[in-house]
């Protein structure tokens, strides 16, 4: 361990940490906790929006309710011959312009609902897309930010080992140099020295020897193990960053596809429940259209009814004004019967006066003809 500190502190290694910055982490957490809070907020509202709805519809729920009742009390209230017409008509109408206000009303919030929840499906979708689509550039780039750390890492590495090789090969080359050097001195002064300095420049040279041979030797072997924590490092950074990868992308595609299935099951269920809503209007509608039918119906028996009635009621009262007239008639004597065949005959040859014809006088207690029609016209005309 000394010796590697040694090696870092002679060459200047930094330092660094394994793994990602934590800054760009929790950045990338909060971001995804915005988008889940901005989903769960649009679920919620699209909830609300379906209550509001639902209440919408119970309020016409009971004002639907609160116009039969006004139909069952106007179809229970007396109807009398003179009013019978124009109320027909009026109630007819109201029934006409209720049942097409009802309907249009219908139809109009069905278009709207159906509208608004194939706009929310729509939008649902796109945002799920939009989400996965920048899951996946993010889980991306994070890859390509992996990849390129790896490589500066393989470069930082090459790049060390290559300087420490550099540096050994040098110290070789000087140490070899200084042995030469130091070899040449030492021939140079054996030929004017003595034993005693030829002994002390081997003594010298097998010291420098020895002193290179091991500086040589420790040179390389810090080489090696610099190399060698190199590799294990880069090894190591490539498995983590690999899996890390791997895992960051199988969470993001999970969780993008978790989205899509929840905003889609969303839109299923707005969809389906604003077409329920829809045709309970629409069946509503129609419902109260054929029964205010039946009320025009039921009214238009009753009228007909009520004017056999009259008519009944009218050939009845003329067959009884005829027999009080038969019974008013005066009923003649014997005598008077008498009386009026004896100027029965008399009366048939009428008498010509001044050219004209005079009609035989009526007999006491029997009216004339012309007087029984003018007393049976003013009688009428009484009644």
């Amino acid at each position: 361990m000394s010796a590697d500190h040694e090696i870092a502190l002679r060459h200047n290694l930094a330092t660094v940490r394994r793994g990602y910055e934590p800054a760009a982490v929790v950045a990338a957490i909060s971001r995804l906790e915005a988008e889940t809070s901005l989903l769960q907020a649009d679920r919620n509202q699209a909830i609300e929006h379906r209550h509001q709805i639902a209440g919408e519809l119970k309020a016409a729920h009971a004002e639907i309710e609160e116009l039969r009742g006004e139909v069952r009390r106007l179809g229970k209230a007396p109807v009398t011959s003179e009013d019978m017409s124009q109320r027909l008509r009026s109630m007819l109408s109201l029934a006409e312009q209720e049942a097409a206000e009802i309907r249009a009303k219908a139809d109009e919030d069905a278009s709207l609902l159906r509208s608004e929840a194939e706009d929310y499906a729509w939008q649902a979708r796109q945002d799920a897309d939009e989400r996965v689509r920048q899951s996946r550039m993010q889980a991306e780039q994070l890859a390509a930010e992996r990849t390129r750390i790896l490589d500066a890492a393989h470069q930082e590495s090459a790049h060390t080992i290559a300087a420490t090789e550099h540096d050994i090969n040098a110290r070789t080359i000087a140490a070899e140099q200084e042995r030469k050097r130091a070899d040449e001195e030492a021939s140079l002064r054996r030929a004017a020295e003595d034993e005693d300095y030829r002994i002390a420049s081997d003594a010298r040279r097998m010291a420098t020897n020895k002193e290179i041979e091991s500086e040589r030797i420790a040179a390389a072997a810090a080489a090696e193990a610099v190399r060698r924590a190199a590799k294990d490092d880069a090894a190591l950074w490539r498995e983590e960053a690999t899996r890390d990868s791997e895992t960051w992308r199988e969470e993001a595609t999970t969780q993008a596809a978790q989205w899509r299935k929840e905003a889609t099951a969303d839109a299923k269920d707005i969809r389906s429940s604003a077409r329920r809503d829809a045709d309970a209007l629409t069946s509503a509608a129609h419902a109260r259209v054929a029964e205010l039918a039946a009320v025009r119906d039921s009214l238009v028996g009753d009228i007909a009814k009520t004017r056999a009635q009259l008519e009944s009621f009218s050939l009845t009262r003329s067959r009884y004004d005829g027999d009080l007239a038969e019974l008013a008639k005066p009923v003649p004597s014997p005598w008077q019967k008498e009386q009026e065949s004896a100027s029965g005959e008399i009366g048939q040859q009428p008498a010509v006066t001044d050219g004209q014809t005079t009609q035989p006088a009526p007999a006491p207690g029997y009216p004339s003809k012309r007087a029984g029609a003018a007393a049976q016209s003013t009688g009428d005309s009484r009644r």
